[in-house]
């Protein structure tokens, strides 16, 4: 849990995004949304902060997705993402590509 606490909360955007929390926070059963996250919300999949997707580059290296936004079927990089793509382990940014194949690289995956 100590690794949890460390990632990037906005409680804005924790309540906002997930109406049962906000829901549980006004009724008194969530006392403090940072602590839910870390204890209870990251392990269930949410995003404590709105993760930095470039939809630029996430509709360019998954055309899938590219081809789901144009159809409608997806409203953004960043819903496809925050609902299926980090689960599935897609990279949100360059940034994360280039870095997850530095790390492959080093532990000898490439």
């Amino acid at each position: 849990m100590v690794a949890v606490s460390k990632l990037p909360f906005d409680e804005e955007f924790y309540l906002s995004t997930y109406p049962d929390l906000r829901m549980a926070h006004d009724s008194g059963d969530i006392s403090d949304p940072k602590t839910h996250f870390i204890e209870a919300g990251y392990f269930e999949g949410r995003f404590g902060a709105e993760p930095k997707v470039d939809e630029e580059f996430y509709k360019e290296i998954y055309p899938d997705v590219a081809a789901a936004i144009t159809n409608n079927d997806v409203g953004s990089a960043l819903e496809h993402y925050m609902r299926a793509g980090a689960l599935e382990g897609r990279f949100a940014t360059p940034e994360d590509k280039h870095v997850m194949t530095r790390w492959l690289k080093l532990a000898g995956r490439m």
